[in-house]
């Protein structure tokens, strides 16, 4: 019953501050979306009614630009989400005396070579990982990660 409550004090300290602060940058790039989704479709009206060749192939640089822009920052956005609530958690479990250090990659997976000596899978069509999260319990090495793996008959 402590470890609840040990979770919950570190859950309204840390990990709540931090969702708090990716809420309001969603809701900043929510309305920089809305805004941008209002802008484009009354430069495309004009366009329309101008009919102007050139003004209109002067225009798609510049839009393109920020399309690319708000593409980019929504991208971060993504990936930064669960890194940062991720890394949160492990925090709190590696302060255990059990734990070592844990370590998280979003992009890790664990190699296939080492997933095929489990024998779950022998072979595999496809294998595709991440979020690997690596670390020691007491003097057991481990490592765990999200795996889509399929054998195609």
């Amino acid at each position: 019953m402590q470890a609840f409550y040990d979770f919950r004090l570190f859950y309204n300290q840390s990990i709540y501050p931090e969702l708090q602060h990716m809420e309001l940058q969603r809701k900043r790039l929510l309305r920089l979306l809305s805004v941008s989704v209002f802008l484009l479709l009354a430069i495309v009206t004009a366009q329309v009614y101008i009919r102007i060749f050139l003004v209109t192939l002067l225009l798609i640089i510049p839009v393109g630009i920020w399309i690319a822009y708000l593409l980019f920052r929504v991208r971060v956005y993504y990936q930064e989400f669960k890194p940062r609530v991720v890394g949160l958690l492990l925090d709190f479990i590696d302060n255990d005396i059990n734990f070592g250090t844990f370590e998280y990659d979003p992009k890790g997976k664990i190699e296939p070579e080492r997933f095929f000596e489990s024998k779950i899978f022998t072979v595999a069509d496809e294998y595709i990982g991440e979020d690997l999260i690596s670390g020691q319990v007491r003097e057991t090495p481990f490592e765990l990660c999200e795996l889509q793996v399929r054998e195609f008959f």
